[in-house]
């Protein structure tokens, strides 16, 4: 839940605010009824409740062929955010990916994203020292270097108002995950 909190103040910070087009995220647009979701995906796994903002979680969903966790966040029964939280996979196996799974999930990501949003209006990457690296180096080494630069993020704006932002993180485990907040979201004052 805080890294859910975390990236919604992370775009609300940093996004701009736009028109009113309704996109919304895996499948639903904005406004759509929470029951109108379990109709169609059934049963959620977790359900928590963070001011006025009410949050269902689904294990064990797919975005870009990862699995991921498909969080949907609502006010007033209505949808108005939602993430997907890659680090999820570690519920089927744990401990079946190591950073760089990550750093190139990430990566991958961040291009899919830019492909299909355009250039992001804000964004950090990995430390140069890193990037140099020679390939044999140890991989604690590396993951030392990644640490002491998180979080990594990129932050598209939509035409309709719609903040996404994508995070990579270390918080005792490797965490991606990638949110879209509405305009209303981001205006509200339940965050």
């Amino acid at each position: 839940m805080k890294k859910l909190v975390f990236l919604l103040l992370v775009a609300l910070i940093i996004s701009p605010i736009y028109s009113q087009e309704n996109i919304g995220i895996s499948g639903f647009s904005w406004g759509t009824k929470d029951a109108q979701i379990r109709n169609s995906l059934g049963r959620f796994n977790e359900n928590e409740k963070e001011g006025g903002l009410v949050i269902y979680t689904y294990w064990n969903k797919k975005t870009y062929s990862y699995n991921a966790d498909l969080s949907f966040i609502f006010i007033n029964n209505e949808l108005v955010g939602g993430a997907y939280d890659i680090n999820s996979c570690h519920r089927i196996r744990p401990g079946k990916y190591d950073s760089n799974y990550y750093i190139n999930a990430y990566s991958d990501l961040k291009h899919k994203l830019t492909n299909e949003y355009g250039t992001p209006i804000a964004s950090n990457d990995f430390p140069k020292v890193y990037l140099e690296l020679p390939s044999n180096a140890p991989q604690r080494t590396k993951d030392l270097i990644l640490k002491s630069k998180m979080p990594y993020y990129t932050v598209w704006n939509l035409d309709d108002g719609t903040a996404v932002t994508l995070v990579f993180d270390y918080d005792s485990d490797w965490t991606l995950l990638y949110s879209y907040a509405s305009k209303r979201l981001l205006e509200s004052s339940e965050m």
